[in-house]
């Protein structure tokens, strides 16, 4: 993430090497833009990525207006959780909904 400044576009589907701490490099810090300007990020059926990966990237990729991930509803259900309701801004989201658990989600 730190070589990424500009990016506004990522599509990783179909990929086993992404990890929901490699979402979490993607994300700016304190002292660090990472890929600040991602816009749309396509992380289906990546099989190691959580859906604390995909929340991850909702809440700190604030610029973040499309995001495709496996499995939405279980965002959603996990993000409704939450003691502090945030409100998030993604114009469009994509699910394949299916039997699938992604990782750690037995």
């Amino acid at each position: 993430g730190e070589h990424c400044h500009s990016i506004r576009a990522l599509n990783v589907s179909l990929s086993d090497e992404i990890t929901d701490e490699g979402i979490q490099g993607l994300c700016p810090t304190q002292t660090e833009n990472r890929c600040s300007n991602l816009r749309v990020l396509d992380i289906t059926k990546c099989w190691n990525l959580s859906k604390y990966g995909a929340i991850t990237a909702l809440q700190k990729l604030k610029n973040l207006k499309r995001l495709c991930y496996v499995s939405m509803r279980a965002v959603a259900a996990e993000l409704d959780k939450e003691e502090k309701k945030s409100v998030y801004t993604v114009d469009y989201f994509e699910c394949t909904e299916n039997t699938y658990p992604g990782a750690g989600e037995d």
